[in-house]
């Protein structure tokens, strides 16, 4: 730079607080109108440069993935979700069969074994039937036993 020269830098016709003979700036934070230029003076004169538009292209937001019309993330959500619901589903399924069947099981066998006690039961009155009733007359093969 040479000496005496002072060199300051305009956006959009205000003053910006850097200096020197290069301007950087984040093309994230312009926009399509933005301008620029440069003043640059000594102690006898000043010159201005011409207006300069922004000519790098701002870096676009990469584009999102669509799932179904969907952000690609929300459905993965919603899928997730959805098969969590549906393993839930599968699995009260599952328990609530295998308890009905216990209990049927288990009533079965409560039935099973009444019938066996009732018919172990009936035979004993039978027998004890058998024991105490006396012989009828007329009968050839029954005798009186006292």
């Amino acid at each position: 730079q040479a000496e005496g020269l002072t060199i300051t830098w305009l956006q959009d016709e205000e003053p910006l607080k850097e200096a020197g003979p290069t301007l950087t700036r984040d093309p994230k934070k312009l926009t399509a109108e933005s301008s620029f230029k440069c003043n640059i003076s000594n102690r006898v004169s000043f010159e201005i440069s011409q207006t300069v538009k922004k000519t790098c292209p701002v870096p676009e937001q990469p584009a999102t993935k669509l799932l179904f019309g969907f952000d690609f993330w929300t459905m993965v959500g919603i899928l997730a979700g959805g098969g969590g619901l549906v393993l839930l589903l599968i699995i009260v399924t599952i328990v609530l069969c295998t308890r009905a069947r216990r209990r049927r099981y288990n009533q079965l066998k409560a039935e099973g074994r009444g019938e066996l006690e009732m018919a172990w039961s009936n035979q004993q009155q039978q027998q004890q039937q058998q024991q105490y009733q006396p012989a009828r007359h007329g009968d050839p093969g029954k005798s009186l036993a006292l």
